[in-house]
Formats: C-alpha cells, sequence, structure tokens
C-alpha cells in the first residue's frame, strides 16, 4: 500500500513539472549511499528570494537534516545581471531501501523528484586507522587519448586536523580535476570524514600507465593556543594511497583517432534568426561553429575543413578552445568562427561539415554532422530606379468611370507632345548657339556629384591614417559608391579588379583584418595608397581639373 502511494505521489510530481519552467533545480553528489553515510543535497534557484519560502517540511520523512546553509549570488556577464539563491543541506537517511528527495515548488516553479538508494553497509567499513586513502579507476585497459576515470578517497577519524595531501601526478599523461564532495560516514557509532576528488586522465602514449601512490597527513588530538594558531602540536599520522598500473592500447591507424563518449556540432549566426540568417552581397556575416567533445580534451578536436566557393569569401578568426567540467568526464569545446562575404546575389550553399569519431562506450565509429545549408544572399543596396512603367502613357487617367470622350483626350496628348517636342528643339538650338568657351567653368548636374566623390576621398585620405580596419573598409566603400554610382555589385570587389597583383593583395589583408582579434589594419598599405591616388588622377583628367570623374572602369 504504502509502495502504490509513493508511485502515484511520484507521477502527480513528475505530470506537474511538464507545466513549470524548469528553473528551480535540485541535485545531489551520488544517489547511492550507506546508511550512515551524509549526502549534500543543493537546491538552486534563478532569482533572489526569502530563503524561508523553500518548505524542507517533506524531505523530512526519508533524512534527518543536520545542516542547512543559504547563499545569494550575483554575476554579470556581457552587461546581463543574473542573480540566484542557494541552499546547501547535509542529509542523513533514516532507513535502508529507496528514499525520496521530493520536488520543491517556489512560484509555481518545481524542481526534479531524486530517488536515492540507501544500502546497509554502504562502502565503509570498521576503520581500523585514523587515516585512510582508497583509489578507485573506470578501466584497467584504456585506449591512447581516451579518458580515464580515477577517484581518491581520503578516510579522516574525527579526532584528525589539518589534512594536507599531494595533487595527483601522472608521468606521461594530462590530469584534470573534474569534482570535489565532501561527506560522513557514521561507523560503529563514530563519525568519519570522507573527502572524495575525481580527476579525468589522458594518457598520451601506449604503453603501461603508473598511478602512484599520493601521501596524506593529519594531525590527532591538536589544540589550538595563542602560542599554536595552527593547532599543529598532536600527532602526526601519515596515509598513502595504493597505486595502480594501466594498459594503454596503440590508437588505430588509417584515420584520426579522435575519441570521446559523444560529439557534438553547433552553429550560431550573432545577430540574426538561427534558422533565417540574412545575407547581402558584399556585406559580411559571422558564423560561429563549436565541436562539443564529451569525455575529450578540446586541443584533440580536429580543425574544421576550410570552405572554398566562387559565391562567397570565408575569413577565419583564430579557433578558441574550451575546457569545462562535469562530474564524471572532461567536456572540450572547439569554437571557430568566421566573417562569410557573398560575392554574388542568389541561393548560396554552405556545405555539409561530417567529423568522424570513435565512441568509446560502444566501441565503433560515428559521425558527427552538421548539415548543408542554403541561404538565398540579396542584392546590394542600390537606388531604385524612378522611371515608370513602359505602358504608363497608355494607361487611362483615371478608372472611376468610363471615359465618355477618349477623342478629345487623345488629340489633347497628340497635340501636347508635338508642342514639347517643339519646344526642346528650339530651347537646344539655343544651348548650341550659347556655348561658353572652352576655358570657363561649365554648370552640369555632375557638380552635386563632383562635391560627394569629393568629400568621400577626404574621408577616406583621412581614414587610411587610421589605426581601424573597419574605419578604412568603410571609406573605402563609400569613395567607391561615389565613385562609380551606377553600379550595383561589391565595390571593393570591382576595385580590386583595377588594382595591381600587389595592390590587391593589401587590399585583401585589409579584408582579413577586420575580422582578427585586435582589429588593427596591416602596416604595409603603400602600394594601395599610391595606386589610388593615381587611378583618381586619371579618372579626373589631369589636363581639366574641372571635369567630373569618370567611371573607374569605362565601357570600350
Amino acid at each position: 500500500m504504502k509502495s502504490s502511494a509513493l508511485f502515484i505521489a511520484l507521477i502527480l510530481i513528475l505530470t506537474a513539472q511538464l507545466g513549470w519552467a524548469d528553473n528551480l533545480v535540485s541535485r545531489t553528489d551520488r544517489n547511492r549511499m550507506g546508511l550512515n553515510e551524509t549526502l549534500n543535497l543543493v537546491l538552486e534557484y534563478d532569482q533572489q528570494v526569502d530563503s524561508r519560502r523553500l518548505d524542507l517540511s517533506a524531505l523530512e520523512q526519508d533524512f534527518e537534516i543536520l545542516n542547512t546553509s543559504t547563499a545569494s549570488q550575483v554575476s554579470i556577464i556581457n552587461g546581463r545581471q543574473d542573480v540566484s539563491t542557494r541552499w546547501t543541506l547535509v542529509l542523513l537517511p533514516k532507513r535502508t531501501g529507496t528514499a525520496l528527495i521530493p520536488s520543491f515548488q517556489i512560484d509555481g516553479n518545481f524542481s526534479e523528484a531524486i530517488t536515492i538508494e540507501v544500502e546497509e553497509g554502504g562502502a565503509s567499513a570498521p576503520r581500523s586507522q585514523p587515516l585512510s586513502v582508497e583509489l578507485e579507476v573506470s578501466d584497467y585497459s584504456i585506449t591512447a587519448m581516451q579518458q580515464l576515470l580515477v577517484t581518491v578517497r581520503l578516510i579522516a577519524a574525527p579526532q584528525l586536523s589539518n589534512l594536507s595531501g599531494d595533487s595527483l601526478v601522472i608521468e606521461g599523461a594530462d590530469v584534470t580535476a573534474l569534482d570535489q564532495n565532501q561527506y560522513s560516514e557514521v561507523v560503529n557509532g563514530t563519525t568519519w570524514q570522507v573527502n572524495e576528488w575525481t580527476y579525468a586522465v589522458f594518457a598520451n602514449q601506449p604503453g603501461t600507465l603508473e598511478i602512484p601512490g599520493q601521501l596524506f597527513s593529519g594531525i590527532i588530538g591538536s589544540t589550538r593556543s595563542i602560542f599554536d594558531a595552527l593547532g599543529g602540536s598532536g600527532q602526526r599520522t601519515l596515509a598513502r594511497s595504493p597505486s595502480a598500473s594501466i594498459e594503454v592500447k596503440p590508437a588505430p591507424t588509417g584515420q584520426y583517432w579522435f575519441p570521446a563518449r559523444e560529439v557534438r556540432i553547433e552553429e550560431e549566426w550573432p545577430g540574426s534568426t538561427a534558422n533565417t540568417p540574412e545575407f547581402k552581397v558584399g556585406e559580411p556575416i559571422t558564423r560561429s561553429i563549436a565541436v562539443i567533445a564529451f569525455a575529450q580534451k578540446p586541443e584533440t578536436i580536429p580543425p574544421l575543413n576550410r570552405m572554398a566557393s566562387d559565391q562567397f569569401k570565408v575569413y577565419a578568426d583564430q579557433p578558441e578552445l574550451i575546457t569545462q567540467t562535469d562530474e564524471e568526464y572532461l567536456i572540450g569545446v572547439r569554437r571557430e568562427s568566421a566573417a562569410i562575404v557573398p560575392t554574388q546575389a542568389g541561393p548560396v550553399t554552405l556545405p555539409e561539415i561530417r567529423i568522424p569519431w570513435w565512441d568509446s562506450d560502444e566501441s565503433v565509429w560515428k559521425d558527427a554532422v552538421l548539415p548543408a545549408r542554403t541561404v538565398n544572399v540579396l542584392e546590394a543596396e542600390s537606388t531604385a530606379s524612378l522611371a515608370p512603367p513602359e505602358n504608363f502613357a497608355d494607361q487611362p487617367l483615371t478608372t472611376s468611370a468610363p471615359n465618355p470622350t477618349p477623342s478629345i483626350f487623345s488629340s489633347v496628348w497628340l497635340w501636347s507632345t508635338i508642342l514639347f517636342a517643339l519646344l526642346s528643339v528650339i530651347l537646344a538650338s539655343l544651348l548650341l548657339l550659347r556655348r561658353p568657351s572652352s576655358n570657363r567653368p561649365q554648370p552640369k548636374h555632375s557638380d552635386s556629384h563632383k562635391s560627394q566623390e569629393q568629400q568621400a576621398w577626404n574621408q577616406l585620405q583621412k581614414d587610411l591614417k587610421s589605426h581601424s580596419a573597419q574605419q578604412m573598409r568603410r571609406s573605402l566603400e563609400n569613395w567607391c559608391r561615389a565613385a562609380w554610382p551606377a553600379e550595383t555589385a561589391s565595390p571593393l570587389q570591382r576595385l580590386s579588379k583595377k588594382l595591381s597583383p600587389e595592390a590587391a593583395q593589401q587590399l585583401e589583408e585589409l579584408e582579413q583584418s577586420i575580422y582578427g582579434a585586435s582589429g588593427q589594419p596591416p602596416e604595409d598599405l603603400g602600394r594601395l595608397r599610391t595606386e589610388l591616388k593615381d587611378m583618381r588622377k586619371k579618372s579626373s583628367g589631369s589636363e581639366d581639373p574641372k571635369q567630373p570623374l569618370a567611371p573607374l572602369n569605362p565601357i570600350n
């Protein structure tokens, strides 16, 4: 009857959780323990609240609460402030069997219920020494570069203090601390303190990996006084952990060896919806790809293949290697970011990314895949034509009612057209007769265009002396648009075709520096500056500086 009631309670709790956001998190340092051992329970809520609002009465059905502490945490990441409240509880089970840490709730948000298996004797046995060390390894035979879990437990009697010991160092392997726990065991009425460390170990070479014993020490019966603030006057006792030998098999040949428990590939488009990134010709958009490997170091993750296409250019930044830890494995992240600049409009396909990896749990090769993505690239922004449609003259002036006298309106339109043509001929003749001399400034409609080009050129000369690659590129684009406003293609792409190979290379280096870490332009841009001045001088006409600027790519 009691088990049925417990089952119904679990169903109700799980059903209630489906309707609420999971922002109240409950976790324990383990799910199996002995009857005389203590358990650490942590509850974390992503808001700052009064700690008394958390009702712990249901927890006392299966556990005795030995200690409770509460803390509020405030963190600021990228300008965003996150506030959380954390409860840390030390629990002692009241009976053997299955114990339940119930679901807690705050403001309608529910934590997940957790079941704990409580055994009669647990992992502990009667202690004969005041200080002892246990060593546990996940496997005695691994492959090179495969993760090995090593757990070290230091068990100390209650009268011991000033515990200290060596760090785990293994020759020929990389060691990373994953987790550290501290709990108590009650054996025959005596409470023993247990310190537990978990390490991720990666053997670099095949052969035999020797895990040496670690030396720990403590003080028995220490007394504190004003003359002995550290309490070191008691008797010192030592304990050494067991050593272990691990067989490390060589990695298979013929393929890049990349063992892990799980591998994922994720992409991110900053400033754009991930499913529908928007592209325009000549405008860069940053794509970030993260390869996440569980139970592997980030240095082992292979680099991504470089994308190549006639439809876009790619300016890659330096990869970022990130190491994260979990209770059972190390998490390696390799993040590669690149600026993608489309060079032509239309559909563009970014190729599939596929990384083979070895599943160390199932002993089989698998592929992590990021599917190919096709995006639509829009034309570069340009001034739309204001010309009327071709059949504008044939359309009726109004559509509200039938035209009662179409012949009269047609005649008026015809005579108006003829009269306008005659006036145009007369005006053209007068302009030819009054043509000014060649040494006089001629008013033309391009004066405004010349002024815009001159302003853009002056700004370009100023920005070429700055230390901002982005500012240089922006001024180059503005001047190119002012120099040939009829062009709709990428301005810098057209400019690159007019330059010598050396100057075009300097322009390419300027674009690449925009997406670098510092954003500083290349030091040597002398050839580019010289050819820009020569190009403008030839285009404006050295014989007659008052002539409007001709297109940089004239049509023969």
